[in-house]
């Protein structure tokens, strides 16, 4: 047994944190036209797993900490699907089941070989086909090399020949060994300490609006859209750049960050940066996960200008690059543990750079590999902001975790960094808080939803004024108060302040939690609790769901709360959990501090 590497060890982590979970799955799909010899590509993956002990190598504990076990060479689970005898239509509708079927399945780390293969055979000269790994084992270098690798042996078994592969210098349990060697006599410590200080202070956790309420295990599944900058703009946003002497990457981080900032109103914004982590040459023709993760924090403090916010994220970017030897998975462990909390360690909102080369079409002799469009439907992070450098100008997509975020939300924050550009181009000295994210049909919108100004006389709604001052100044504080109903404490245990966005997102949250339990426009909705801030969240979250509220005082006895419950005809109350004896058997309970139930 041997030990792993930093990166191997966070995954095994997560996997242990959060069982079942295929979000580290990584599904890659191929669309093979031509004249396939399947007893060859079955030769062929099993010569990849022989070459490669990483896809034969499994996990056990020692002393509470992962080791590695690796496997004698073995077959590969290879399973043909044969779907020609059906007609075309439902011939693809179900091919497309089952990849959907197949990328599902999670991996046991303890036993399972970490490459399973699945072919749908559709005609004589196509066929769909999923390779299957496990991000331990598996990172975006490792996609190159498997097919690259794939082609060789399949070519050479095809004609009845050895494949001619240059040996591999090393194996990943080597290079596993090497890291830790590297990182001994305060090495690690040393690069600990710089990060330590980078990110102190900062918070581990962004406090995102979303769509949907956040679940203790995140289901993978993700939603992507794409806008693409004139040239123009591309030029003028790298030109703002050049003043600062940053980089176009870090315009465009700046801009993601500061969208990020006037979401959540956090004054500090964490965002991944992915890295190939194969600074040694033995490393490159290596399947395994060797991607190294940098930490860049943009900080807004004091009404900073984005010229401010750009060079102070320059010089943690710059910071970043001169201690990226020490192993991310290493830093998060150390900096915040790993917890099944449903959410990735030290940031949850990811920016990357795609590379801007265009790779030939791969092929297996006569076999074309055409790539299916499903590597992209699942997602570890929030949030992940990908800008490509192309000739048609400037690629921007933003990757969200299904489970919270409406493909519309991603459209319109994909928008409000457009806007956020514009703004710059214009003026690099504006204040973050005062730029325009909005566009001019929101703009419309907005206005519209307030009444006053296109209807005369006819006032605007509490919701729809309060979410245009969201849009105007959300990282703004819009409440202070007791941070729990003082009757449950028995005193006003302190306060808390909300920006104008975390109040918005909260009440979001709970409106999503009440239209589930029934709540529709017109619906009345007991709110029981005191003055507090979750009073106020309750108030905007039962108005965004459609309801109208029905104040119950929290002091009253039970039969006048049961009394004023059905008289107004409620079937709903918001209150704390700590209050719930209080409700009528038989209403359903939605707590500010929980999650909804039926008294019963």
């Amino acid at each position: 047994m041997l030990p792993a590497s930093y990166a191997q060890e966070l995954m095994w982590l997560l996997e242990r944190a959060s069982p079942s979970v295929v979000a580290y799955n990584v599904p890659r799909t191929r669309r093979l036209v031509g004249a396939l010899d399947v007893s060859a590509l079955r030769r062929a993956f099993d010569a990849l797993v022989a070459r490669h002990e990483i896809l034969r190598t499994t996990y056990a504990t020692v002393n509470d900490e992962a080791v590695q076990v690796i496997h004698a060479p073995r077959g590969v689970p290879f399973e043909v699907v044969d779907l020609r005898a059906m007609d075309k239509a439902s011939r693809e509708a179900d091919a497309t089941r089952v990849i959907a079927d197949r990328s599902a399945r999670p991996f046991d780390l303890s036993k399972d070989l970490l490459l399973r293969v699945t072919l749908v055979q559709l005609d004589a000269a196509e066929h769909l086909l999923l390779i299957e790994s496990h991000h331990i084992a598996f990172d975006g270098w490792s996609r190159d090399i498997v097919f690259r690798e794939l082609s060789a042996f399949y070519e050479a078994f095809v004609v009845g020949r050895d494949a001619e592969l240059a040996p591999l210098p090393i194996q990943v349990a080597d290079f596993a060994i090497w890291q830790r060697q590297q990182m001994a006599d305060g090495a690690l410590e040393r690069l600990l300490d710089w990060w330590r200080r980078e990110l102190a202070g900062a918070e581990f956790e962004i406090r995102l609006p979303t769509d949907f309420q956040r679940g203790a295990v995140a289901t993978g599944a993700a939603v992507s859209e794409s806008i693409t900058l004139p040239v123009a703009m591309r030029d003028a946003v790298a030109a703002v750049g050049k003043q600062s002497d940053a980089t176009l990457y870090m315009v465009l981080l700046a801009a993601y960050a500061t969208v990020l900032h006037r979401y959540t109103g956090q004054e500090s914004i964490l965002v991944g940066s992915p890295s190939a982590g194969r600074t040694q040459e033995e490393t490159h023709g290596l399947i395994g996960y060797f991607a190294n993760t940098l930490v860049q924090r943009a900080r807004f403090a004091e009404n900073a200008t984005f010229r401010e916010v750009l060079a102070r994220l320059r010089e943690s970017a710059l910071g970043a690059f001169d201690h990226q030897d020490v192993p991310f998975e290493k830093l998060a462990i150390e900096l915040q543990g790993v917890t099944a909390s449903g959410r990735s360690p030290l940031f949850q909102v990811v920016f990357t750079q795609l590379d801007a080369s265009n790779a030939p079409e791969a092929r297996m002799g006569d076999v074309r590999l055409v790539p299916v469009g499903s590597e992209n439907a699942t997602t570890k992070f929030d949030l992940t902001f990908f800008m490509g450098d192309r000739p048609a100008g400037l690629e921007l997509t933003l990757r969200a975790r299904k489970d919270l975020h409406a493909a519309s939300s991603v459209r319109r924050f994909l928008g409000h960094v457009q806007s956020v550009l514009e703004a710059v181009v214009a003026n690099p000295d504006v204040r973050v808080g005062d730029i325009e994210i909005r566009d001019k049909a929101e703009r419309n919108a907005t206005d519209a939803a307030q009444g006053a100004k296109v209807n005369e006389g006819e006032g605007a709604t509490v919701v729809a004024l309060f979410e245009c001052q969201v849009d105007r100044v959300a990282s703004r504080v819009a409440v202070v108060g007791s941070p729990v109903c003082a009757t449950v404490q028995g005193g006003l245990p302190g306060t808390v302040q909300l920006t104008y966005a975390e109040l918005d997102a909260r009440a979001n949250q709970l409106a999503h939690r009440l239209r589930s339990a029934g709540v529709v426009r017109g619906v009345r909705v007991g709110l029981l609790h005191d003055r507090s801030v979750p009073t106020l969240v309750g108030v905007l979250g039962i108005l965004k769901a459609g309801g109208a509220y029905v104040p119950l005082p929290v002091d009253a006895p039970a039969p006048r709360i049961a009394q004023v419950v059905s008289e107004c005809g409620a079937t709903v109350v918001v209150t704390h959990n700590a209050l719930a004896a209080h409700v009528p058997i038989g209403i359903t309970v939605v707590a500010l501090d929980g999650e909804a139930k039926e008294l019963a």
